[in-house]
């Protein structure tokens, strides 16, 4: 693996099932690419970042179909059009019913079918990457129903291989007297985003692209960084030791991009990609409270019909719903509204600064205990 002998272990934390849970919630459909969340695939000094990617199904013992996810191609292409330097990854998968031979043979076959009707909607022969699994590394068990028909597929990803560089640093309190560091980083490209946890050293040693710009945060129990930019022509691989800000009561932290459709508590369709950071952010600092903030846009002196103060309510109240539907302790959040009082932009001056004012942001009120009976 590339990140062999660091510290930075990738984990799970399934941003994609949060957003989608989400998603759900708001009754917004996510394609499969609006979850911020890249995946890669290492292969010695290069990673493969997917930008977008969907599935073609299959019947059993099927190796052509007449149901093609055209909305998917077209996205694609679309994807393809907008980033040459793309290339198409395909992988060819069949359940575990019949024998291996065969079972990669009619993957096979599957691959041929998807590449013949993706090069006659415009794909080049020179972009398509191919891998043939058949029953191997499946998708999903193979033990039910549901499971076999997602390996019954080829899984189509754009994206493009990059070469790697290993970062590496370590996140220490100011004072140096707190040796318990362990908590996630978040870290941010152009097209690629992923976690790692961090140990309790607070060292950490992670991939990203070689030679692009990338954001780092970090969340622990009781640090937060907020996103730093980082050039690694500049910084090169070694960062140094990074001082997080010690988490107190009364702490406050604007998610700027935690964002709403105007007049309502929707929130808007970019914004639910930076959810789980939120999530992430509250899980982690599971010793305390949290206010959280909903704000409005409206300059002062404007007249309006509008409640403002409902609306502001109902934007806290949106958010701290997600919260605690994805775990957390209802005893530890609060929600309130704050109407324009506290907007970023008094006097907007055009779309984007209005957009910035319908937001929500995150105080920490005090340390949450735990009383024992």
């Amino acid at each position: 693996m590339v990140a062999r002998n660091c510290n930075g272990n990738k984990i799970n934390w399934k941003l994609r099932a949060l957003l989608c849970f989400f998603a759900l919630m708001a009754s917004i459909v996510l394609p499969s690419s609006a979850t911020g969340q890249s995946n890669y695939y290492s292969t010695g000094d290069t990673m493969f970042i997917e930008s977008y990617t969907f599935l073609i199904h299959f019947e059993t013992n099927r190796h052509q179909t007449d149901t093609l996810p055209e909305n998917d191609i077209k996205k694609l292409l679309s994807a393809l059009e907008d980033h040459p330097e793309f290339s198409v990854r395909m992988e060819a998968r069949t359940d575990s019913i019949g024998s291996p031979e065969y079972n990669r043979r009619l993957a096979q076959r599957r691959l041929d079918f998807t590449r013949e009707e993706l090069e006659k909607r415009g794909v080049e022969n020179k972009q398509f990457i191919e891998y043939v699994y058949g029953e191997d590394t499946p998708l999903a068990s193979n033990q039910t129903a549901s499971g076999r028909k997602i390996n019954r597929s080829v899984k189509v990803q754009a994206g493009m291989y990059r070469p790697v560089q290993m970062i590496s640093g370590r996140f220490s309190s100011e004072a140096e007297k707190e040796r318990d560091m362990k908590g996630v980083i978040l870290i941010g490209t152009r097209f690629y985003q992923d976690t790692f946890a961090v140990q309790g050293t607070g060292v950490f040693c992670i991939p990203v692209p070689k030679g692009e710009n990338f954001s780092l945060e970090f969340f622990s129990k009781d640090h937060y960084m907020e996103p730093r930019f980082f050039n690694p022509a500049r910084t090169g691989p070694g960062l140094g030791v990074i001082h997080p800000t010690k988490l107190q009561a009364g702490n406050q932290f604007d998610f700027r991009d935690i964002l709403f459709y105007p007049r309502t508590a929707k929130v808007y369709l970019e914004s639910l990609y930076e959810l789980p950071r939120l999530l992430m952010m509250i899980s982690q600092a599971a010793d305390y409270r949290f206010e959280i903030q909903g704000h409005v846009n409206f300059p002062p002196g404007i007249r309006s019909a509008h409640n403002l103060q409902e609306l502001s309510e109902k934007r806290a109240k949106s958010i701290f719903n997600y919260l605690v539907d994805n775990g957390v302790d209802s005893t530890r959040l609060e929600w309130k509204g704050y109407a324009n009082r506290r907007m970023i932009y008094p006097r907007p001056e055009n779309s984007q600064q209005e957009h910035k004012n319908m937001r929500v942001s995150l105080k920490i009120l005090d340390e949450f205990l735990l009383l024992a009976e």
